[in-house]
């Protein structure tokens, strides 16, 4: 009788594990970066390794003030600037120049900019949305899921460079910061399923790196961190300089 009774409660063990959340993830291809530089503008910085250059900041956020939100992204970008040996140029002084004139008379660009270089940060997004419907379970076994999918976010990074004398095109740069795109600890790219029949639950994200780890309970998915953004930017302009120089 009392083996009966162990039998018993441990199959209800079994069966009430299995009713429980465990911890898959997702995985997300890369996107590779985009990269043109012309000859002309190797050519130029060739017979000037150390170029003047002024970075261009977008119009709807170009306060080199600390309440600007991207204030850290543009310090870390011209930081790269300064190591890689080019000759920085005061950018809230050309910036609020060259964004109060309703035309753009390239013809004065290098007197207003006293540069030689503008790099032009064309756009910057950290909240690229990355969508999946392919799960992974705990032991890499792929699912297909037949109603719902899986979003994150990453962001990206472009850049422009103009060689201000005769306002010639030096190139285009673009950088991806893609998430999950290997199996990590990282409790972001990890999704809650049930052993039964692999049931995966898009519209949940459980809270694996918390205390709370099985209950299944709904958060939201953030986006880019500020330090994670200015790490993934300071590299961005590494591989301009690097495909220029």
């Amino acid at each position: 009788m009392k083996t009966k009774i162990s039998l018993t409660l441990l199959i209800f063990i079994v069966l009430l594990s299995g009713c429980g959340l465990h911890r898959g993830y997702v995985l997300f291809n890369e996107k590779p970066d985009e990269l043109i530089a012309t000859e002309k503008v190797k050519a130029f910085l060739k017979q000037n390794p150390n170029a003047s250059i002024v970075l261009r900041v977008p119009i709807s956020t170009n306060s080199a003030t600390q309440s600007d939100p991207n204030s850290l992204v543009y310090n870390a970008i011209e930081k790269e600037l300064v190591l890689s040996g080019f000759n920085l140029k005061d950018r809230g002084l050309f910036n609020q120049v060259i964004n109060s004139q309703t035309s753009l008379d390239y013809s004065k660009i290098e007197e207003l900019a006293g540069a030689d270089l503008i790099l032009e940060l064309v756009k910057i997004d950290r909240s690229v949305p990355f969508t999946t419907n392919i799960a992974y379970t705990e032991s890499g076994e792929q699912v297909i899921l037949e109603n719902g999918e899986y979003t994150r976010y990453g962001a990206m990074i472009e850049f422009k460079l103009t060689l201000v004398r005769n306002n010639e095109y030096g190139g285009s740069f673009s950088f991806y910061y893609t998430p999950c795109t290997q199996r990590n600890s990282d409790c972001n790219c990890s999704v809650p399923y049930k052993y039964g029949g692999y049931k995966f639950y898009p519209d949940k994200v459980a809270n694996f790196c918390g205390s709370d780890r099985r209950s299944g309970a709904v958060k939201s998915y953030e986006v880019m961190q500020q330090d994670d953004l200015v790490a993934f930017v300071r590299d961005g302009v590494k591989k301009v300089i690097k495909s220029i120089k």
